[in-house]
């Protein structure tokens, strides 16, 4: 194997010296330093702390329910031969329902209608009898009195055939349908169940702290996710006994629905007035926390050289209204209070 000759050895020494940067020696009047980067201003956003009076609420979870509840039942017994609904079918006021078989029913009117018809001929001959002075009133009476007897129950005959056919006592929803074509049933099992939800109620649970402040004829502010506009509903019933598993008292909210946006079912949740509190209160963004914990917010003030810079705040937190939180100690009226941008790493920074 060959040697390096001396001319390799002094090429490489002399490529390496010229790839060296010339502007990495030490010493010398041509050592280039890199520039320092000048502090830049942060902008923020500011609010003035001033002393306002808020209103105090209580965030409530409801259940929306069917205003009413209405079994749709035969008044008689028998066999179904028709049935004319669907769950979650719109039903009107005496809209027709279902049918039971007639056939017994037509035989028991037929059965009166005939003894009505028999005993026509023989009241009508007992009566110019009795004008000849040849029946005794006696015949007259009794034969009257079967009479009677058999024209009721022709007219018990006639409404009991009328009660095989079924229908809808109040306009709203089939909520349930529990029978179908072919079934028996009788006036103690509903075929279905119809919802009223024209209006709906909104049943709260309250705890006794808070039932002081609803009184019936409130209006209570409402929302829910599957309805884009907030609504209303108005204190209908305040509960006077709470329930024995939550020890809390019903509070029951009647709602319009005349779109028949809000389902028996739905959760939405109610905005209620507690009071007002008058104090100090800033956006919960601004609030921040320092190494050890403890709640601060950035304040500005002006430095030596008249510029606004950012420095942090200790204070202590009151309740939560909403967006804002009240500022027990540690804010004066008219501080100025950054709620955007305020999150630093150096404190005094300058800020714009």
């Amino acid at each position: 194997m060959r040697k390096p000759t001396i001319h390799a050895l002094f090429f490489t020494a002399a490529t390496l010296l010229l790839l060296t940067p010339f502007g990495c020696r030490r010493g010398g009047d041509e050592q280039v330093s890199e520039p320092t980067a000048r502090t830049q201003p942060i902008p923020v956003s500011v609010e003035i702390v001033a002393r306002k009076t808020r209103e105090e609420f209580r965030k409530l979870n409801g259940d929306v329910m069917p205003w009413s509840v209405v079994p749709l039942l035969f008044k008689v017994g028998g066999r179904i031969t028709q049935l004319e609904i669907e769950e979650g079918q719109p039903v009107s006021t005496n809209q027709f329902i279902g049918a039971l078989d007639t056939r017994d029913y037509r035989l028991i009117r037929d059965l009166a209608s005939a003894q009505v018809d028999a005993l026509n001929p023989h009241l009508d001959r007992a009566l110019r009898l009795k004008d000849a002075e040849v029946v005794p009133q006696a015949t007259v009476d009794e034969l009257s009195g079967r009479m009677k007897v058999a024209r009721v129950q022709k007219t018990q005959a006639d409404a009991q055939l009328s009660y095989t056919r079924l229908h809808s006592p109040v306009s709203g929803i089939i909520l349930q349908k529990k029978a179908t074509v072919g079934d028996m049933t009788d006036p103690q099992h509903p075929v279905a169940i119809v919802a009223q939800m024209e209006r709906v109620k909104v049943i709260l649970s309250v705890t006794q702290r808070d039932v002081p402040y609803l009184q019936v004829g409130d209006r209570i502010a409402l929302t829910t996710a599957e309805i884009s506009e907030p609504f209303e509903g108005t204190v209908h019933a305040v509960g006077f006994a709470a329930e024995e598993r939550t020890r809390t008292f019903p509070i029951t909210l009647e709602v319009p629905n005349p779109n028949l946006q809000l389902r028996a079912g739905m959760i939405v949740e109610a905005a209620v007035k507690i009071g007002e509190r008058e104090g100090i209160f800033i956006p919960l963004d601004a609030i921040s926390r320092s190494a050890s914990g403890m709640p601060t917010v950035m304040v500005v003030n002006t430095d030596a050289q008249q510029q606004a810079v950012a420095q942090s705040k200790l204070i202590s937190l009151g309740s939560v209204l909403g967006e804002k939180i009240e500022i027990l100690t540690g804010l004066n009226e008219g501080d100025r209070v950054i709620i955007r941008g305020q999150t630093v790493e150096n404190d005094p920074v300058q800020i714009q």
